[in-house]
């Protein structure tokens, strides 16, 4: 089908670069469906139809799964000027620019999200997951920061 083993190589790398030009112009329109979705949102068209939420009205409407309507919308609320312009260039898909808004979330520094780039999908949720995690030290030490409450107080 493809020729000589040369010939093989050549298409398989033009296969593979057609599929990566897909994959940023479909980035490139989950940013556009995210402003959208913005602006839906703030007119609250999920209640007007009589939805139980934005993610059910979202997922309906463009029949896709919770979990897509999910990211759409966290995206559409975290209004992160840099993943959303990474994501508008075709840079990065929509579950990575997803992760990166959760990962600034969790308390990651600027430097720890864009070097999130470097890991693979599983291996950024789990360095979400070791931000997001407290230690028992820290906790003790919020926990001191407390004032008494007054038990004569109401």
């Amino acid at each position: 089908m493809f020729g000589s083993g040369t010939g093989l190589v050549e298409s398989i790398d033009n296969l593979e670069h057609e599929l990566l030009g897909s994959e940023r112009v479909v980035a490139r329109e989950r940013a556009h469906q995210v402003a959208i979705i913005r602006s839906l949102d703030s007119r609250q068209v999920a209640t007007a139809d009589g939805c139980r939420s934005m993610v059910e009205w979202v997922a309906s409407r463009l029949d896709v799964s919770h979990s897509v309507a999910g990211e759409l919308l966290q995206l559409a609320k975290a209004k992160d000027v840099q993943v959303e312009e990474l994501l508008s260039h075709g840079e990065i898909g929509l579950e990575r620019a997803a992760l990166m808004v959760r990962l600034r979330l969790a308390g990651a520094s600027d430097e720890q999200v864009i070097d999130s780039r470097g890991y693979d999908l599983a291996g950024a949720e789990r360095l979400a997951a070791s931000i997001r995690r407290m230690t028992a030290s820290e906790e003790a030490s919020r926990f001191e920061g407390r004032q008494p409450r007054d038990p004569t107080q109401p």
